[in-house]
């Protein structure tokens, strides 16, 4: 029962109201979500916070799941954290948290997390096989001792805003419905690992970024990229894909940093994507792909001189 063991770890005095879900993305409606349970809290008199998973409880209900998170856990906390809530609890999503029932969870951030109240969507659902909805947990605070919030969607934008349509946008390619959704720009940071070394012999030396395997990564393609090494920000010009012209058999994701000549290797990266730009291909010449190298990156060097 290892949820048990980070809860005590993260044990809180003061009364709270909390958010409880996985909360992947932290997308505009999640940030809609918790203005409006700080503002609540406040006026409560309690503290704001956001109880979510280190791992997807998808996995553990389903063998068969494989994740495609848009936010690695450490970076998902610090976006969460970055909205002014009070405090944030990770805890392991297993199969004894999965059996728990609402009753039982309920008992125990009261008891850790001093929970007074819980800010939930209309679609909510708590305890072993979802047994309790938005009204059975209503009913449950009256004899429980708590209060449920139901805040108001967010829904300034045409399409729904959810995970699933970040993870549908990336996947398609549309990376800048994915960042107006998201209300800021995608990214993928990882450390820089060796390739091929194909890019340095055709006059674009790469940095390759290793990647987690649970992570999403959007569809093959190039992209114009900001790149952020040491507090330094760089253009960069992105290929994610199999390099098709070399027929190799593994995804990469390799970036051309823009007026950059340093090794690199080992050194920690972020990339911010803004567009993209063309489709994956494969070149009937090296000279060829040489040639559309050079017009993707003054394309980029277009896109992202205005964008800081």
């Amino acid at each position: 029962m290892q949820y048990l063991n980070d809860l005590k770890q993260h044990e809180v005095k003061k009364e709270s109201l909390l958010a409880i879900g996985v909360f992947d993305g932290v997308h505009l409606g999640h940030q809609h979500l918790f203005n409006h349970l700080i503002n609540t809290a406040k006026d409560h008199q309690l503290l704001s916070g956001v109880l979510t998973f280190k791992n997807h409880p998808a996995t553990v209900l389903n063998s068969n799941f494989k994740p495609q998170l848009i936010t690695s856990p450490v970076e998902k906390i610090k976006l969460i954290e970055s909205t002014g809530i009070d405090f944030v609890v990770p805890i392991t999503f297993d199969k004894s948290l999965a059996n728990l029932s609402a009753k039982s969870f309920i008992e125990l951030i009261q008891k850790h997390l001093s929970m007074k109240g819980i800010s939930v969507g209309p679609d909510f659902h708590m305890g072993a096989n979802r047994e309790a909805d938005v009204s059975k947990l209503q009913n449950m605070g009256l004899k429980m001792g708590f209060f449920v919030n139901i805040p108001t969607l967010y829904e300034k934008t045409e399409i729904p805003v959810r995970s699933t349509s970040v993870r549908n946008s990336l996947m398609s390619g549309n990376v800048k419905l994915a960042n107006s959704i998201l209300g800021r720009n995608f990214s993928l940071s990882g450390r820089i690992v060796k390739g091929f070394q194909r890019g340095k012999e055709l006059g674009f030396p790469t940095a390759n970024l290793s990647f987690d395997e649970n992570q999403l990564i959007p569809e093959n393609g190039i992209y114009a990229t900001k790149v952020y090494l040491k507090n330094i920000t760089y253009n960069g010009a992105t290929s994610i894909g199999t390099n098709p012209t070399f027929q190799n058999q593994h995804k990469t994701i390799e970036t051309f940093i823009i007026n950059f000549n340093r090794d690199i290797y080992g050194e920690s990266i972020k990339l911010e994507f803004i567009d993209k730009i063309r489709d994956e291909q494969s070149f009937k010449s090296v000279e060829s792909l040489i040639i559309q190298m050079k017009e993707d990156v003054q394309k980029i060097q277009q896109i992202l001189k205005n964008i800081k």
